[in-house]
């Protein structure tokens, strides 16, 4: 592999690391003009590690928008602005402003030190580029289309507590790497300080917070989408037989058994599913991911079945989900795969106790964490008979 060929596998890996962390299109992250550039990271505190980004919206907007962003992406940043501080000691071109997808030529076939700008479309393709994403991700990778990696982040978003793959990502990085994501699209733009970190007026604020408004509600239809297909998911495996916890699946196979009970229908297994599916979707269920299971209450108006409901206010309290509280719910359900979750939650509570020294009020809240958590990793094992 030559000089240039690590240079481009590295772009194309921090491509799609900051892309999917962030929910960005290809254009908003590698293009010349509009993608990110020397100067778009901000540190707002590195002890608390908050910083920022601010990205061009290339749909609607179409302006810069600061975006609070993981350390997860402020690494892939770094590594690129590194990258373009050490071209620029061979012709002092490093400056704010210059692209982070730009690289050098090395041999004088395709012209020393001529620049040249990152095709992603190439590397997903061709080359050492795309034998390094095979490796990586598998055959046959497939990066078309604009809203790739936004679908791809709302589908992580659905898994990340089920999935050994991204936990395994999510251990090694060191944090839950889409926990906080979400929570950062858009919320720069509600802080005090954000005014007076970027020297604007608050006119110019409402902008860009409309701005930002814009782009999440886009957002959100990825999230609906692939919320309902997680929806249709989870009923095909009740109605399989599949191992699942939770008072949800009674629901499930109640409306199943209404279905199969009909005169006019003699469809098959995938039909009977959707047929339930546009019945709990027609109650407004929808998908809400926790670490132990999921809460499938969505938009309905029937909430007093559940368990977090309180009678005093009559609203939901959700914050209150846990295995004790949502384990017999009858919007709840969870399987083996959650326990895995818990389990290395588990074990990330031990290392902290025993590494880092908490002092007494938080080695006791720890300690009541932890119980809570080895209560609930045996509640769900004995629900699921495991």
């Amino acid at each position: 592999m030559s000089l240039k060929d690590a240079i481009k596998c590295l772009m194309t890996a921090c491509t799609i690391l900051i892309a999917f962390m962030n929910a960005r299109r290809k254009g908003e992250i590698i293009h010349p003009h509009i993608g990110l550039q020397v100067g778009n990271l901000k540190t707002m505190d590195a002890s608390l590690e908050i910083f920022m980004v601010d990205f061009f919206l290339e749909k609607g907007p179409k302006k810069r928008v600061p975006y609070f962003v993981n350390s997860a992406t402020r690494d892939a940043i770094t590594v690129l602005d590194d990258l373009q501080r050490q071209f620029g000691r061979l012709d002092e071109s490093y400056c704010t402003g210059t692209s982070l997808f730009r690289y050098r030529h090395f041999n004088l076939e395709s012209g020393l030190g001529v620049w040249a700008k990152f095709d992603f479309y190439e590397a997903t393709r061709y080359g050492q580029d795309f034998s390094f994403m095979v490796e990586a991700l598998g055959a046959n990778p497939d990066f078309g289309g604009t809203r790739v990696f936004r679908r791809l982040h709302a589908v992580l978003h659905y898994y990340r507590y089920e999935n050994g793959d991204i936990q395994a990502l999510s251990r090694q990085l060191g944090h839950d790497v889409l926990g906080t994501t979400g929570k950062y699209i858009g919320d720069s733009l509600s802080r005090p300080e954000f005014q007076s970190v970027f020297d604007i007026s608050s006119s110019e604020v409402e902008a860009l917070k409309r701005a930002a408004i814009t782009d999440l509600n886009d957002l959100e239809k990825e999230f609906e989408e692939v919320g309902y297909e997680k929806l249709m998911e989870e009923i095909l495996i009740v109605l399989n037989g599949g191992l699942v916890s939770g008072g949800y699946q009674k629901i499930i196979k109640r409306l199943a058994l209404k279905v199969a009970g009909l005169a006019q229908f003699h469809g098959t297994m995938e039909e009977k599913a959707q047929a339930v599916f546009q019945a709990v979707k027609a109650r407004g269920h929808f998908p809400k991911v926790y670490k132990h299971g999921q809460c499938m209450v969505g938009g309905t108006v029937k909430v007093k079945s559940a368990k977090c409901h309180s009678h005093l206010d009559g609203r939901l309290h959700q914050e209150n989900a846990s295995p004790a509280v949502c384990g017999e719910c009858v919007y709840h359900q969870s399987k083996a795969a959650y326990i895995r979750n818990l389990t290395a939650d588990r074990e990330r509570m031990e290392r902290r106790l025993e590494e880092s020294c908490p002092g007494p009020f938080e080695r006791k809240r720890l300690e009541s964490d932890l119980e809570n958590l080895n209560l609930g990793i045996q509640l769900l094992r004995k629900r699921l008979g495991l």
